[in-house]
């Protein structure tokens, strides 16, 4: 699992919690889960716990290039059946270096967060790092969601010229 938190971050939120709930669920199935997320103060770099694995690479800016980096490099995970890449507003553009099969889940689309936090800035952040790179690069890949009404509103966003 490809994720900017795991459910120990201290704004872990919803976010975390859902994937909390999924990984104890593959774990209680007999699955091995190796998480790769972006670290925080006092956080150690590798955990290890039974059958689940934590490493924690990066801070808040430089996360999601030293996750890809880390990944790819076949290092922390040589041998992934499957890999969840968690989109929580900015992709990890896995279709472009990740050969292994792959789904994305996305909680909800944040264009709206974007907006509210930059302004006119977010207006054209928004598309440039969720929207566009989600349908360019996503169009093969497999989507899971938490709900009907994010499912809903992702389907909306694909299915509008622009959005």
């Amino acid at each position: 699992m490809l994720s900017d938190r795991d459910w120990t971050h201290p704004q872990g939120g919803r976010t975390g919690t859902n994937l909390h709930a999924q990984v104890t669920r593959w774990l209680a199935a007999g699955h091995r889960v190796t998480i790769v997320a972006c670290s925080y103060d006092g956080a150690q770099a590798l955990e290890r716990d039974g059958k689940l694995t934590r490493h924690r690479i990066g801070g808040p800016l430089d996360c999601i290039p030293a996750r890809g980096l880390e990944a790819r490099r076949g290092k922390l995970v040589p041998d992934a059946d499957v890999v969840l890449g968690v989109i929580n507003g900015i992709t990890v553009l896995t279709p472009l270096w990740l050969r292994k099969p792959r789904v994305a889940q996305i909680h909800h689309i944040r264009r709206d967060h974007y907006v509210r936090e930059l302004g006119r800035l977010g207006r054209v952040a928004a598309p440039l790092v969720e929207t566009l790179p989600l349908r360019l690069l996503y169009r093969t890949t497999r989507f899971v969601t938490v709900s009907e009404s994010s499912a809903a509103d992702i389907a909306a966003r694909w299915s509008r010229a622009g959005a």
